[in-house]
């Protein structure tokens, strides 16, 4: 059965029953942000510390308990937090064939060295969670160091499969295995798969959790986040969690909509975000693809064969239609540009896609089209590999490092003015960990660490890699832990 699926934020009928979110200033500290809370009768229930974000409970007089929580200067906003759902409905019959990767030139793409992409770039699919078993996804996916896929905020658990087949679909487009001699190809050949589910069976979730779901992400490694629904109206969460992404290097593509009208929906109107529109088969805007200025590429959207559940569908692949689908085209592509150029940050790809594109409309970007339909063969032949210099020398001390005997040194040969990022990485290439320049003290010639990852917690026993940029130049090297 072909689909045509638009994920979107709901009006007040779908709101959570006495819920909201509340978002305090970034200088507001974490004991005044309970104290309001408390001092407010509102119940706290969960937090996303990156963003001062809060979401509260309110039992009763909730208009009157708002007012006052505005009142405080600390308080940004506080607003009734929404709910995010799936609607699908009966469509063509499916196709049996991909005709998407050779509209973008993917198969000229694969043919140019380093088009495979990495292992170590992933790819967060932010969705109604992967069916992570499947043939052409199982070797695809991004593994934590506890042996998870990923995060259900749904139902707070590390197991985030699909119960609707949505984000199952979406994965599969940017990243099924190719040469598996099973089902289809996805774009990015060796990017992982980090599945994070924040709709449930209904399609139906929380901004909330979308936020928390974005900023996990970053926090654990993702280079490349999915987005494949959006709404008419901005979310602030939202908002705070995209930039916090694009601010810690991850791009982001989203949906620009399915109602076939002017208006991009959110987040892919967000400046941080790339908004990718649908096309069909003859290179034509999609009837139902939203438009606008804020457009930035179109993707094959329209009878689009990908996997899905079979314990839902029946079988293991479908086409469906929608920028739902054209989204995570973009991300495979975007997958790829960052494992040939890991330096690149995400306006670098969002000038990479936007100045290799097809003109599909008039000369030059315009509403419709955006800068033109995405092209991997020109993307990834504009690419120069990315050389590593390292100039800066550097050790680490103690190796292996114990962490209950307190911290590791890094030590500079040539003592740096000023430490650009000093980044640690884990053995499946996830950063773990990203330590300052508060922590190096420059007539020692050393950088310290505590041994705790960006979650705050110590990481566990194994090998790690660390990579730092200084205005002396670059300098890697390796460590082990042990308990």
């Amino acid at each position: 059965m072909l689909k045509k699926l638009l994920l979107i934020f709901l009006a007040s009928g779908w709101l959570y029953c006495g819920q909201y979110v509340l978002k305090f200033s970034s200088a507001t500290p974490l004991q005044r942000q309970k104290e309001i809370i408390f001092i407010s009768s509102a119940t706290p229930v969960k937090q996303i510390p990156e963003l001062n974000l809060w979401r509260i409970k309110i039992e009763k007089n909730e208009d009157k308990i708002v007012e006052n929580l505005l009142n405080f200067e600390e308080v940004e906003y506080c607003n009734k937090e929404k709910r995010i759902k799936a609607l699908w409905e009966p469509h063509d019959p499916l196709y049996s064939q991909q005709w998407g990767l050779s509209a973008i030139n993917m198969p000229f793409a694969w043919d140019i060295s380093a088009s495979s992409g990495s292992s170590f770039v992933i790819i967060a699919v932010i969705d109604t969670g992967v069916f992570y078993e499947h043939e052409d996804l199982k070797d695809k996916m991004w593994q934590s160091n506890e042996g998870f896929c990923g995060y259900d905020f749904v139902n707070g658990d590390n197991d985030p499969v699909d119960d609707n087949g949505h984000g199952t679909h979406v994965a599969g487009i940017a990243a099924a295995s190719v040469n598996n001699q099973k089902g289809i190809s996805g774009v990015a050949m060796k990017p992982k798969i980090m599945a994070l589910k924040v709709l449930n069976s209904d399609g139906e979730g929380s901004e909330f959790d979308l936020a928390d779901a974005i900023v996990w992400a970053t926090k654990n490694g993702a280079r490349v986040i999915n987005i494949s629904l959006g709404s008419e109206e901005p979310s602030s969460a939202e908002e705070d969690a995209c930039r916090f992404a694009y601010n810690n290097g991850s791009f982001i593509a989203a949906a620009t909509g399915n109602d076939g009208v002017e208006g991009i929906y959110y987040p892919a109107k967000f400046s941080t975000t790339f908004s990718v529109g649908a096309i069909d088969s003859t290179l034509t805007r999609s009837s139902f693809s939203n438009y606008g200025p804020e457009l930035d590429v179109v993707a094959p959207g329209e009878n689009i064969l990908s996997t899905v559940p079979s314990y839902i569908s029946g079988t293991d692949y479908e086409a469906w239609n929608g920028t739902s689908m054209a989204t995570p085209f973009v991300s495979g592509l975007a997958a790829i540009v960052f494992s040939i150029r890991p330096d690149y940050s995400p306006d670098d790809v969002f000038s990479v896609l936007r100045n290799n594109a097809q003109d599909l409309g008039i000369s030059g970007k315009d509403d419709y089209y955006g800068y033109g339909l995405i092209d991997a063969q020109a993307v990834v032949s504009s690419l120069t590999p990315f050389e590593y210099t390292f100039a800066q020398k550097i050790t680490s001390f103690p190796n292996p490092y114990r962490i209950s005997n307190g911290v590791l040194y890094f030590c500079f040969e040539d003592a740096p003015q000023e430490i650009k990022k000093f980044y640690i990485y884990n053995l499946s290439g996830a950063k773990i960990a990203s330590i300052d320049s508060s922590s190096y003290f420059p007539d020692k010639k050393i950088l310290i660490w505590d041994g705790k990852n960006i979650n705050g917690d110590e990481v566990s026993t194994g090998i790690y890699f660390y990579y730092a940029e200084t205005d002396k130049g670059k300098g890697k090297g390796r460590f082990a832990v042990i308990k």
